[in-house]
C-alpha cells in the first residue's frame, strides 16, 4: 500500500518516471495488487508505451480483482484507439487497519485514571 501511494503522489505530480520506480517497488513485494498493476498501466499509457500497458494491464486483470477500466483500457490498444479519451485515475488499495492496531475493548480506562487519581 505503501508504494502505491508514494507512486500516486508522484504521479498527481506528473513525475511519472518517479511514480513508475514506486508501483515497481510495490509489485516487487506484492505482484498479487492489482491496483499496482493496473496503474503501471496507466503510467505505461501517459508514455505512450501501449505494448507494455497492455501487459499491465493483463496481470491487474489476473490478479483477480475488480478491474474493468483495465480490461476497457486493454480493448481500446487492441484496437488502436488509445489516446483519444481521458485516461482513467489511479486506483489506491484497500487499507485495513490490522487486528493488532485495534484497541483494547477491556483496558480499564477509567479505572487506571480513578488510581492515578487517588494517588
Amino acid at each position: 500500500v505503501y508504494w502505491c501511494t508514494i507512486g500516486i503522489l508522484y504521479a498527481s505530480l506528473k513525475q511519472f518516471s518517479e511514480a513508475f520506480d514506486n508501483f515497481m517497488k510495490g509489485v516487487q513485494i506484492d505482484a498479487q495488487m492489482g491496483e499496482l498493476w493496473f496503474n503501471l498501466g496507466i503510467i505505461y499509457e501517459h508514455c505512450k508505451q501501449t505494448g507494455e500497458a497492455y501487459q499491465a494491464y493483463q496481470k491487474a486483470i489476473s490478479t483477480g480483482g475488480d478491474f474493468p477500466e483495465a480490461a476497457q483500457r486493454k480493448n481500446l490498444i487492441e484496437t488502436g484507439e488509445t489516446g483519444r479519451e481521458a485516461i482513467p485515475n489511479l486506483k489506491h488499495p484497500p487499507f485495513y487497519i490490522q487486528d493488532s492496531l485495534q484497541p483494547n475493548k477491556n483496558y480499564q480506562f477509567k479505572e487506571k485514571i480513578q488510581k492515578i487519581l487517588e494517588a
